[in-house]
């Protein structure tokens, strides 16, 4: 049995989140995840970025260029 889980973010590990997320509360192991959502849903932690900030300072990057444009 594993003494951890490090789960990166790909097609199959995304689908099967829930019963890897199960999976370790079941057996008290502790899971560091890729992406911060799964943090999020109550596992252990993230090593990502926070998403929501990422795309919230994108917005404020395309706003600034939009108003630069129109002026």
């Amino acid at each position: 049995m594993p003494d951890g889980i490090l789960m990166l973010a790909d097609a199959l590990t995304i689908l099967n989140r829930e019963r890897v997320s199960e999976f370790a509360a079941a057996r008290k192991l502790p899971a560091i995840y890729e992406f911060d959502q799964f943090a999020r849903d109550g596992d252990l932690m993230s090593y990502g970025a926070d998403s929501l900030e990422s795309f919230e300072r994108a917005a404020a990057l395309v706003l600034a260029l939009a108003d630069e444009v129109i002026e």
